[in-house]
This record gives structure tokens, C-alpha cells and sequence, in this order.
């Protein structure tokens, strides 16, 4: 204690000392050390937002992954699990999904994939809509949740023009149904 005392004692001496002799240096040092206080803080507060933001962008990841798991994807589909092709059903229920959310179609093709490899039959279907995006993204919610064997593959979209609102876009679905009963 005493050792700390002395060396507080003999540190002052010299700081007053250098403060006479050089007052601009000393200022010139406190303003430095300022400096670089405030520039550490910055980087610190920066670290800190990107960690945040590092933690954000996984804590998003592991949703879209968790989503992902729910919906079982067409290679873990068992024949069983589908219903039985009905192509009048399926056109019958995307245009009443398109009624609902207001979503005009502007062309509409269906192709029916024979792959003798699969457990399921799988129904191409591609829209071509114009509308706004919260109107596109309803729309898929939508038949997503009113048909599960139906799933969104693509979707492609293109503006006019940069202040438009309607998003002119290509959607590409996949229906997928029981390989033994088909017509």
C-alpha cells in the first residue's frame, strides 16, 4: 500500500512536471487517448451490432429449416399418402384459391410427369399472373395451406417498371398424387 502510494505520488510529480514544461503535448496526448477511447467504443458497438445481426440471420436459417422439415419433400413421399389424380379437382381448386386472394391468371398449363422410378405421380402446373407482390404471396400461402400435396417449385418475376406495383411472374407448382390410381 504504501509501495502505491509513493509511485501515485512520484507518477503526479512528473505528470505536473511534463504539463509545464509541454502543456500542447500533453493535450495533444489527452486528445489522442480520447480518440481512441471513442474509436474502440465504435468498434466495439459495431462487433456487437454484427453479432446481433450474425444471430438474427441463423435464428431465420433454423426457421426456413424447420419449415422445410414439416413439409415432407417428394423423394420421402409414399404412394399412400396422396390422393387420387384428379385433374379437374386440382384446376377446380387453384382457380378458387385464385378467386379468393383476387389473383387474375393470365395463362395457366398443366403436364403430367410419367416417371416410372417415383411412387408418385407428379402434375406440372405453370401460372403466368400479374399482380401486386403481397397479392402473389398470399396466393401461394394460400393453395399451400388449402392443398399439401401441391408445392411451389419457382417462381419468376419481372417489373416494367421500376415505380410499378404489378409484378408480372411465372409460377412453377408440383401436385403429386397416387402412381396406381390415375385418369
Amino acid at each position: 500500500m504504501v509501495m502505491t502510494f509513493r509511485f501515485l505520488r512520484h507518477g503526479e510529480f512528473y505528470v505536473r512536471r511534463q504539463l509545464q514544461l509541454r502543456p500542447r503535448f500533453i493535450v495533444c496526448l489527452s486528445v489522442a487517448l480520447a480518440a481512441l477511447v471513442v474509436t474502440a467504443l465504435a468498434a466495439a458497438q459495431v462487433a456487437f451490432e454484427h453479432l446481433n445481426a450474425e444471430e438474427t440471420i441463423q435464428e431465420v436459417i433454423q426457421q426456413a429449416k424447420h419449415r422445410n422439415q414439416v413439409i415432407p419433400s417428394p423423394s420421402s413421399i409414399s404412394g399412400t399418402d396422396l390422393p387420387r389424380f384428379d385433374s379437374a379437382q386440382l384446376v377446380e381448386a387453384l382457380h378458387r384459391v385464385a378467386e379468393e386472394v383476387k389473383l387474375p391468371a393470365d395463362e395457366i398449363s398443366y403436364a403430367l410427369e410419367g416417371n416410372e422410378n417415383q411412387a408418385y405421380l407428379r402434375y406440372r402446373v405453370t401460372l403466368s399472373v400479374t399482380a401486386s407482390y403481397p397479392v402473389i404471396r398470399k396466393f401461394a400461402e394460400h393453395f399451400q395451406a388449402q392443398l399439401p400435396n401441391v408445392s411451389l417449385d419457382s417462381i419468376s418475376c419481372t417489373r416494367d417498371d421500376i415505380a410499378a406495383t404489378a409484378l408480372s411472374c411465372d409460377l412453377g407448382l408440383s401436385a403429386f398424387y397416387q402412381k396406381a390410381v390415375h385418369g
